[in-house]
């Protein structure tokens, strides 16, 4: 029986062809132009599986200037984000390292949090999303939990103490509590757009947002299983 044939979407074909065009590589669509990299895909998604499990996996991909490192991570950041993964990765230079005097470790965090995608936004810039998705997930919960109508109050302060709880567990990892603050001041520009987008799709949940910084206090986490790839070039 001859191999079926995959279509590849018009949107998609024309960001790859125009990526190879400019000696790049693409970000997204690389399952429909990989070769030969069964072998090290299959290895590098069992070291996945390990992450989904709630472990831990690191390892470096050595090779010739042209050999298909970049191909092969961004393969692999492809077929992750299929399984439902947040993913971020950077591309290391003299400004973006590990570490530094002239804040290029700040640099570093900066590009990987500006290239945090998913599934659903695979090109990047996916922070907002995954705290939406979150914060909705809290309201509905509370909902369920509680019992209590969306436009009462009192819904919203259970949402915002739900929230605190998990933040303030961050307190206890290394520069957590930085981080913590960081994350409370974003959820706070994120709240009204997903209270708007529930006013108008009301359905059990509403959207927290008091306009304070949250309380600090243990629960819910992001659902997303984050994984980090990183290419040096």
């Amino acid at each position: 029986m001859p191999e079926q044939q995959r279509r590849i979407p018009r949107r998609i074909a024309q960001t790859v062809i125009n990526s190879l065009k400019g000696g790049v590589v693409p970000r997204i669509g690389l399952p429909y132009i990989t070769v030969g990299r069964t072998a090290e895909i299959k290895a590098l998604l069992h070291d996945v599986d390990i992450v989904a499990d709630g472990g831990a996996s690191f390892r470096f991909i050595v090779g010739r200037y042209g050999s298909g490192k970049s191909f092969l991570l961004q393969s692999l950041r492809n077929y992750v984000m299929d399984r439902g993964f947040v993913v971020v990765d950077a591309d290391l230079s003299p400004n973006r390292r590990l570490h530094g005097t002239a804040g290029q470790g700040l640099a570093t965090y900066r590009e990987l949090v500006a290239n945090l995608a998913t599934k659903t936004k695979p090109e990047g810039g996916a922070l907002v999303l995954v705290l939406d998705r979150w914060i909705s997930s809290v309201q509905q919960q509370t909902a369920q939990e509680t019992g209590l109508d969306p436009s009462d109050p009192a819904f919203t302060q259970a949402v915002d103490k739900k929230i605190g709880e998990t933040i303030g567990s961050l307190d206890e990892l290394v520069h957590g509590f930085d981080f913590a603050q960081l994350l409370e001041n974003i959820i706070v520009r994120v709240s009204p757009m997903t209270r708007r987008r529930n006013r108008r799709y009301s359905s059990g949940s509403a959207a927290n947002t008091s306009g304070r910084p949250m309380p600090r206090t243990s629960s819910a986490s992001p659902s997303s299983s984050p994984t980090t790839i990183g290419t040096i070039t």
